[in-house]
């Protein structure tokens, strides 16, 4: 992985590791320490998600490998490390699926809580202070679009 990242680097014509100060990604690294709350349950049930998924555990394991390798990633390429962070949220929803059913009812219902929540702040803090936002605002699906106005 080192690797590619170092040879697209080089080319110059990447803008994920375009070192000119044009493109990053301010908000990377926040985004990619929430990784590490289902990480960290990651290594403490290891064992028991190693019986359940027996010969595939060891994709999670490189994609414990992985988060941290983005975290160090995000410093010198943000966006980069932003784009490969899309790819981590389906650990995320493997290893909290695994821990809402490990849960008694309380503590899943807080659960799911938590996890809405944390969610909901980290899009209302990207639509209040993210640069880009109000690009995004109001969101125009083409397609959604399309169909309501032939109805």
């Amino acid at each position: 992985m080192s690797v590619l990242v170092y040879f697209s680097s080089v080319s110059g014509e990447n803008v994920y590791t375009n070192q000119s100060g044009e493109i990053s990604s301010a908000g990377a690294i926040f985004r990619i320490i929430v990784h590490f709350l289902p990480l960290f349950f990651y290594v403490f049930y290891r064992v028991k998600i190693k019986k359940i998924f027996k010969d595939n555990y060891r994709l999670f394991d490189y994609l414990a490998l992985l988060i941290i390798f983005t975290l160090m990633l995000a410093i010198p390429f943000s966006t980069l490390a932003d784009r490969f962070n899309l790819y981590l949220i389906m650990f995320d929803i493997f290893i909290l699926s695994y821990l809402y059913s490990e849960l008694k009812a309380f503590n899943r219902n807080f659960m799911v809580v938590s996890v809405v929540f944390f969610n909901t702040l980290m899009l209302v803090i990207w639509l209040n202070f993210g640069a880009w936002s109000a690009a995004w605002l109001p969101y125009q699906n083409y397609l959604i679009n399309y169909l309501m106005e032939s109805i």
